[in-house]
Parts: structure tokens; sequence; C-alpha cells
């Protein structure tokens, strides 16, 4: 399973680089994005590495419209069948992925990439909430939806990474091909992830 991320379709009243000067450009943004569709929506800097993935044959990609992840395998369509829109990346794939005691592959890329940490940060009840919004198809026809999300900060997740392997272990490291990886089990992950953002300040 990889992350393939769409966050351009969000709700453009969040925006931040740059923010939408009015309500005018905010009405005009959401009218013009398509809606999602899981073999037609690119990826947002998700990287080579995913967009490879996605051309593989029999690959399945989940519903939701920001934080959708696609699978491979057996067990590919029951990760990726039930996605929620409400806290994509506290339910869904993630979450599913941790029932099966699955294992987080980092290639080339630090913590601050492993995505695994937002459900950890979901769980750990230290994030506001906040509401999202995106285009999706209901019924063949395209509507804009909103739901419930928590605005994530992905800044301190390289120090929780550090913690997580000098205080487990459990964080096996190797060269595949020019890039590192780091190996490691994701329940371990997450659970230890909850406790260690419950502990700073302010969630993080």
């Amino acid at each position: 399973m990889v992350p393939t991320h769409s966050t351009s379709l969000s709700e453009p009243s969040l925006w931040q680089n740059p923010p939408l000067p009015d309500a005018a450009w905010v009405s005009a943004a959401r009218a013009s994005m398509p809606a999602y569709d899981p073999y037609l929506t690119p990826t947002r800097q998700m990287g080579a590495i995913v967009e490879a993935f996605l051309l593989q044959r029999d690959v399945q990609r989940s519903g939701h419209p920001q934080h959708s992840f696609a699978a491979r395998g057996p067990l590919a369509k029951e990760i990726t069948e039930r996605h929620e829109l409400a806290y994509g990346l506290g339910t869904g794939p993630l979450a599913t992925v941790y029932d099966l005691d699955g294992w987080v592959l980092l290639l080339g890329v630090t913590h601050a990439n492993n995505t695994s940490l937002h459900l950890a940060e979901f769980r750990s009840g230290t994030r506001p909430h906040q509401a999202q919004g995106a285009p999706v198809l209901v019924d063949g026809r395209r509507e804009w939806v909103t739901f419930d999300d928590i605005d994530g900060d992905a800044d301190a997740f390289d120090a929780l990474g550090v913690d997580f392997a000098r205080e487990t272990g459990l964080e096996r490291v190797g060269s595949v091909g020019r890039a590192t990886g780091r190996l490691m089990p994701q329940r371990a992950l997450v659970d230890y992830g909850v406790e260690w953002l419950r502990r700073m300040p302010n969630g993080h």
C-alpha cells in the first residue's frame, strides 16, 4: 500500500500558500475543481515511486478525495474499499493496516513523510478539528461535500521517529538501491506515537 494523496482537492478557504483574497475567489476555486476519480485524479507531491505503483496491474485505490491510498495484492480490496470522508488519515486504510499488524517502509525519506504518524496524531486527540471539503461523484454527478478532519501538523514527526527508534529498537535501517530504507512495525509505531504526542506541549 502507498499513499496517493490529492490534497489539491481541499477546502479553498483554508489555503495558506497563498491564501485566497475573498469569498468570491473561494467560490470560484470550489466550482473549478474536478470531482475526485480514483482512476483519473493525479496525486500531489507523492513522488515517482507512488506514480509508478499506480500504473501497475490490479491496483486498487480508495475513494477519499484528499487522502486516498492504493494497494495491490490479496488484501488490496479489503484495505481500500472502506474509506470514510471524515478523518481520512484516522480511519480507512491506515487503520486497516494497523488492525492487520502491517509494517511501514520509508524509502529515501524521513519520518517527516511517515504517513502512519497521522494515525497516531488522530488517536492522540491532541490536534484541533476543522471542517474540510472536496468535490466527489455522487450517483455520477459532481457534488461539493464537507466533512470533519483534524488540522494535522507533521513538524514534530522527525523527532518522534528518532525517539521511537532509540527507545524501542524496532526500526531497521538499510540500503535500498541508493536510498536509505527504514522498516518498522506500524502498530508499535502508532501506539508509541500516541503517547509521545500526548506528552508534548500542545500536542507537538
